[in-house]
């Protein structure tokens, strides 16, 4: 048992309180137990088992036990699908509608304007997924936004992340919200060209803050360093292609 109970998800370990999934509190008492470095086998076996379950019938320990490993080697899958429901209820949406479909409708329903403007890079990784989304599994949708959010996916989440990820979502489509309402013609208009692609992105002019002052400096410096080890064209062809990654 020590063994299974290490082999399963960061976040199935993790659990410390019971919720939608988890009803019974022994459960997690048990698996607590499970997870101590100097669990004793004997005293976990002999009265552990017993006294979380608060049974001596050896039947239906044994039914106990089972229903235990049940819930915890499934628990993955119904916590997946309890934030994939979670995850429409933000669109409003009907919760029996494919989450290929619902990205797919959402990012054709955004303004125009709010692609055309560089934003915040979760959000720009988000908008690329979408476009060039190909599958529809709900679970794999929403891991793949699960790691470009929050930067790990569903399995690898603290029992905390839950929320810090819907938290996320909301700045989000807040961003998209402002951006939405912006006035382009307050905005500066970067125009990249290669001969075969263009990129046009409108940026936002407010004034660069001291901890971008920092990171402008920082970049001067690095590039003096390297004085003529690199052409004026390499430099620039850098530079370009970082800023590419940001727009």
């Amino acid at each position: 048992m020590k063994k299974w109970i290490l082999s399963l998800p960061k976040i199935t370990r993790e659990v410390s309180k019971t919720d939608t999934i988890i009803f019974n509190n022994s459960y997690i008492e048990l698996k607590n137990d499970l997870l101590k470095p100097d669990m004793n086998n004997n005293e976990f076996l002999f009265q552990k088992i017993g006294q979380s379950f608060k049974e001596e019938n050896y039947e239906q320990l044994t039914k106990d036990i089972t229903s235990f490993k049940n819930v915890y080697d499934n628990y993955l899958t119904l916590y997946i699908d309890e934030i994939v429901y979670n995850f429409k209820e933000k669109f409003e949406h009907n919760s029996k509608s494919n989450l290929n479909i619902l990205l797919s409708n959402w990012n054709k329903e955004i303004n125009p304007q709010v692609k055309e403007t560089v934003m915040r890079l979760e959000v720009k990784n988000i908008f690329d997924y979408i476009n060039n989304l190909n599958t529809y599994n709900d679970r794999e949708i929403i891991e793949n936004i699960s790691n470009i959010v929050v930067g790990r996916y569903i399995e690898d989440w603290k029992e905390d992340t839950y929320d810090e990820f819907f938290e996320k979502l909301t700045d989000i489509f807040d961003e998209i919200k402002q951006i939405e309402k912006a006035d382009l013609g307050e905005q500066e208009k970067i125009i990249i060209s290669d001969g075969k692609e263009e990129i046009q992105k409108y940026i936002n002019t407010s004034e660069i803050s001291l901890i971008g002052n920092t990171l402008k400096n920082n970049i001067e410096d690095s590039i003096e360093e390297y004085a003529d080890a690199i052409s004026e064209s390499e430099k620039i062809k850098i530079l370009l292609q970082i800023i590419k990654k940001y727009m």
